[in-house]
């Protein structure tokens, strides 16, 4: 992650978010706030502790030290490294991502679930759309 900021931003660009891959279904409105936020660095909260999204306008070599990844305390520990390097740090509004298999049920169900993804269950796990609640 660091690099892919750190690159993007040194050719330019004010503003670089990176979006985690298992959020299929995260409104476009949460993006678009994140990249409005006037902090340094903006994450997307996700509801395990971690996070979707993070949005830069600065970044530091140090900013992911001391992060325990796959724990649950990486948005605190990351929105803490942030801080010691002096980088201002907000965040966005909160969201669900796809790690365990409960995850994945709630997905189906999700109304905001885009025509690709809902192609996916049709094919990959139809018994999921067809529980009480599936999409």
């Amino acid at each position: 992650m660091l690099a892919a900021l750190s690159q993007s931003l040194a050719r330019g660009r004010p503003r670089v978010v990176i979006l985690g891959s298992d959020v299929p279904d995260l409104p476009a409105a949460h993006v678009e706030e994140l990249l409005g936020i006037d902090a340094d660095v903006a994450f997307g909260p996700a509801e395990d502790g971690g996070y979707y999204a993070i949005s830069c306008r600065r970044s530091d070599p140090r900013m992911f030290d001391r992060v325990d990844w796959s724990t649950g305390e990486e948005l605190e520990q990351t929105i803490a490294a942030c801080r010691r390097c002096g980088l201002t740090v907000a965040t966005g509004p909160s969201w669900h991502d796809v790690d365990t298999p409960a995850d994945l049920e709630r997905l189906a169900r999700s109304p905001g679930l885009r025509r690709h993804t809902r192609e996916w269950f049709k094919q990959y796990a139809p018994e999921l759309l067809q529980r009480p609640g599936g999409a």
